[in-house]
């Protein structure tokens, strides 16, 4: 065949594209271009979250994985930490392991997430243990300290220092505490005598505690945790009011 019947025979197969055809692929490359952007940027960057803090009721905030190893979950891979947490930080921890998903159910569950704006997960990932996986806490004990729990409120005995100090004498942001109170006084009985013995931190090792004392007296909050389970830093909330932490 001739090289003008070939190129005879090939204009005579194009199908040019439709107006409808062409609007539908833009839209589609468009779409995945910003999705495969969204799924890099949340890994890296910054991620939105909503929690009741105690001074701010129903707030949504800002969160960065960068600093505590960016995961990327689709892969089950995390980077490493580049910097410590450090004493008053508000994180996102992770207290409880996630169920195991094949690779198809996590890159679902990105999809949905991802075009229902978090609203909807088609998998559940979330602890089968805990009801969540992440939770958000406070850095009170860092590696080499003593802590010890006196009415809900932490003490600290840096390492080094003779003397326990209370978490405000000590860590220089501000917060506000939501202590069980009955009445003017601290209630004893809810949920338990609010105190709780010293715990010693090594190389590692960190006291975390939400605001939200209710339940820090539990043996379950009354624990020590991992660096590694330290998944993101909150940087400031956006609503109701801004606020930086």
């Amino acid at each position: 065949m001739s090289k003008r019947s070939k190129a005879l025979r090939y204009y005579r197969s194009y199908r040019p594209e439709g107006p409808l055809k062409k609007t539908l692929n833009f839209i589609l490359r468009l779409l995945l271009g910003v999705f495969i952007l969204y799924q890099l940027f949340t890994a890296f960057a910054f991620q939105s979250y909503s929690s009741n803090l105690p001074d701010m009721k129903n707030a949504h905030f800002i969160a960065t994985p960068f600093l505590s190893g960016p995961e990327i979950r689709l892969i089950n891979y995390r980077f490493p930490s580049l910097k410590d947490p450090e004493r008053g930080d508000l994180v996102l921890v992770e207290t409880g392991k996630g169920q195991d998903l094949p690779w198809y159910a996590l890159a679902v569950n990105s999809v949905t997430r991802f075009f229902t704006l978090n609203r909807f997960t088609a998998f559940s990932d979330e602890s089968v243990y805990f009801g969540t996986r992440l939770q958000l806490m406070r850095v009170l004990g860092i590696p080499g300290d003593s802590v010890k729990l006196e009415e809900f409120r932490v003490r600290i005995r840096p390492e080094g220092q003779n003397a326990f100090l209370d978490e405000f004498g000590l860590i220089k942001k501000e917060y506000v505490l939501d202590l069980p109170v009955q009445g003017d006084r601290t209630d004893r009985s809810l949920p338990f005598s609010g105190n709780q013995p010293v715990l010693s931190l090594d190389e590692g090792e960190y006291l975390l505690l939400p605001d939200d004392r209710s339940g820090a007296a539990s043996s379950g909050g009354w624990t020590v945790r991992k660096e590694e389970q330290v998944m993101s830093r909150v940087l400031f909330a956006y609503w109701p009011r801004l606020k930086f932490f």
